[in-house]
């Protein structure tokens, strides 16, 4: 095969700026910039988004695999859902034109909310993204298309010839909602009296703290109305004192495994033969 010299390619340079070791606690933060939030998101919300919130969802770090299969993730954060915490980071201002630059936190799985002038949310990304320390990274919008060209605008963007904003944090703090940390103080506080230890109320609803599920007490899961995974929820017909006080909304309390529900509500006569008489996919239940 011929040879022959030739130019050598250019080295694309590294945009991270990658911290030393007695900087590794504290990583340069990275900028995320969109020119324009509106780009990909419906019509009805054009000019109405006036903030961009910033959420973290935290990392789930080890499993209960071998306790509850259909619970895995870890840590555990609801007796109802395994989905992991989202922490609110804070907000930033939208500029007129829609676009928006901030400073982001490195290294962490990050998610946005469009909101309004009253902090109410319009829109809510599905999926999430990050940057690495020092790195710069753009989006188009709201649920950019992967399939057309973003609008080119005359000029550059508002945010983009401004310094990147900082995060506000929220003026609750960092503090996440807990049940330890929110809801327990004030049923020590308010209930305890008469529903713990020799309360006369404590045959009625006993809110002593004691061990329950998964590093929940047991007065947490009767409150919850003890929620069922991988099967339709149902009510004791005797259900013990407090049992689903906390009006929880049951969001695993049903089954995945039969494809019956797809035709609930369905008008079954109207349904191709085709579809109707489909072999069906027999799946194995939960490991009890």
């Amino acid at each position: 095969m011929p040879l022959k010299a030739r130019r050598k390619p250019p080295v694309v340079a590294d945009k991270v700026a990658w911290p030393a070791a007695k900087d590794r606690l504290h990583p340069k933060p990275g900028v995320i910039i969109s020119n324009n939030v509106y780009d990909g998101a419906p019509k009805i919300l054009q000019d109405k988004a006036k903030f961009l919130r910033v959420l973290n969802i935290e990392e789930k770090t080890y499993t209960y695999w071998h306790k509850r299969p259909y619970l895995s993730t870890g840590p555990v954060v609801s007796v109802v859902q395994s989905e992991g915490v989202k922490r609110v980071l804070g907000t930033v201002p939208i500029e007129v034109d829609g676009s928006v630059a901030f400073c982001a936190p490195p290294v962490k799985a990050l998610h946005f909310q469009l909101l309004d002038e009253n902090y109410r949310a319009l829109q809510t990304m599905r999926s999430f993204t990050g940057v690495m320390p020092g790195e710069r990274r753009g989006c188009t919008g709201c649920h950019e298309s992967h399939s057309k060209a973003p609008y080119q605008r005359g000029g550059a963007s508002i945010a983009g010839s401004k310094q990147p904003r900082k995060i506000t944090p929220p003026p609750w703090g960092s503090d996440t909602v807990s049940y330890l940390r929110y809801v327990r103080p004030l049923l020590d506080k308010y209930c305890g009296k008469c529903h713990m230890g020799d309360g006369t109320a404590k045959h009625d609803f006993d809110l002593t703290a004691r061990p329950g599920l998964l590093g929940f007490d047991e007065p947490y899961l009767i409150m919850t109305g003890r929620p069922t995974w991988g099967r339709a929820y149902q009510r004791p017909k005797n259900p013990e004192p407090g049992l689903g006080i906390a009006g929880t909304i049951m969001v695993e309390g049903y089954g995945t495994r039969d494809p019956d529900p797809v035709f609930q509500g369905v008008d079954w006569l109207a349904i191709p033969p085709k579809i109707k008489n489909a072999p069906r996919i027999v799946r194995p239940g939960p490991i009890e």
